[in-house]
């Protein structure tokens, strides 16, 4: 028997015209100090309260806090959010929640930052332009390059041609 089923029994029950425990006609509802309860119903919410409602989530948190290497991780994942959290085995929302908690910021801004030291070690071991671009997954050269400068307030020929050191990256990124 659902609980919905118990609910409607219940409802039934005090609809009843005589408040006397003999008029119930109605299994797992008891008639107590004139008022219908459910039997059992306290029993199951005590039942769901020892199991904890977040005692998935603590499972799922301690499989998130055995990967010590996040950053190859980052680089397996292709830098993405999603893949990211489907190579951890967990959901977005799952991962989200984590990287707010440890890292203060969310999956998709830590794998830009990720991204984007990643792309000045490649730079500065001689790789093009456009293999880093590639490598890094942007679709487009120009998207690589507008958002190298976003973050770097420098072009990335100029540290691929060691003309210049890169600001520090801001606090967002």
């Amino acid at each position: 028997m659902t609980m919905t089923q118990d609910w409607r029994k219940l409802r039934l029950c005090r609809l009843a015209p005589s408040s006397s425990p003999g008029n119930i006609h109605c299994p797992g509802i008891r008639l107590v100090q004139g008022r219908c309860v459910v039997f059992g119903f306290e029993r199951l919410t005590s039942k769901r309260r020892e199991q904890g409602k977040g005692t998935k989530r603590v499972m799922i948190q301690g499989k998130l806090e055995k990967i010590r290497d996040w950053p190859e991780q980052a680089r397996q994942a292709r830098w993405s959010g999603g893949g990211l959290a489907k190579q951890c085995g967990v959901s977005g929302d799952t991962l989200r929640r984590y990287f707010l908690q440890h890292f203060g910021r969310t999956p998709k801004v830590w794998l830009a930052g990720q991204r984007q030291h990643e792309a000045i070690a490649l730079l500065r071991d001689g790789s093009s332009i456009k293999e880093s671009a590639a490598y890094l997954g942007y679709k487009q050269q120009t998207n690589f390059t507008r958002h190298f400068k976003e973050v770097w307030n420098c072009c990335p020929t100029q540290v691929a041609h060691g003309n210049t050191r890169p600001a520090k990256m801001r606090p967002n990124d």
